[in-house]
């Protein structure tokens, strides 16, 4: 009853929900990738301020 009621069949409804998801990693993989680099060259940021203090 559902299935005739909506607008697209519902192989085509399965396969743009494949597509979204597909499509979704893409920036979250992006975002984990420039999290951990922010990440890594803030510590890199914070030992060398550490290992040479500024002078005055």
């Amino acid at each position: 009853m559902l299935g005739e009621m909506t607008a697209i069949p519902a192989s085509l409804a399965a396969l743009l929900a494949t597509v979204w998801h597909f499509w979704l990693a893409v920036p979250l993989a992006a975002l984990t990738i420039l999290a951990v680099i922010v990440a890594l060259g803030l510590y890199l940021v914070k030992v060398t301020k550490t290992r040479y203090p500024p002078h005055q």
